[in-house]
């Protein structure tokens, strides 16, 4: 009988291992999956601010220029003039930040594009 049951203690014993062993298996995918939805997520973040700056550059080139249009003083160009040095800048890394992603990168460039036409075929020459 001893034989027998130091036999089903070691069979049990290492389906217990083997049990173990899965679930912490499991777990570690469970942390690299938490890890990869995490670094997306702040990934995300910082494209949405960067959209948000550029965005806020426009409306100030906007802006200033209309100020400009209305009044005549050159001091309502200072928020334009910066957003014309600036505006390049936010696009390429808005691209960059979206570069392994072929769809948002498209929309990216076309924002881009978007707001490079809005500087040089408008706003520039109304300045």
């Amino acid at each position: 009988m001893r034989g027998g049951l130091t036999r089903r203690m070691i069979v049990a014993s290492g389906l217990l291992a083997l049990i173990v062993g899965a679930a912490f298996a499991v777990l570690l995918l469970s942390v690299a999956d938490l890890r990869e939805a995490e670094r997306h997520a702040r990934q995300s973040e910082e494209v949405l601010l960067v959209a948000n700056r550029l965005e806020r550059l426009i409306v100030d080139a906007e802006t200033g220029l209309r100020g400009f249009v209305i009044t005549g003083q050159e001091n309502f160009l200072e928020p334009w003039q910066g957003a014309q040095t600036a505006i390049p800048d936010e696009a390429a890394k808005m691209e960059r930040l979206v570069a392994d992603n072929p769809a948002q990168l498209a929309r990216a460039q076309g924002i881009a594009q978007t707001a490079r036409s809005y500087l040089q075929d408008y706003s520039i020459p109304m300045g």
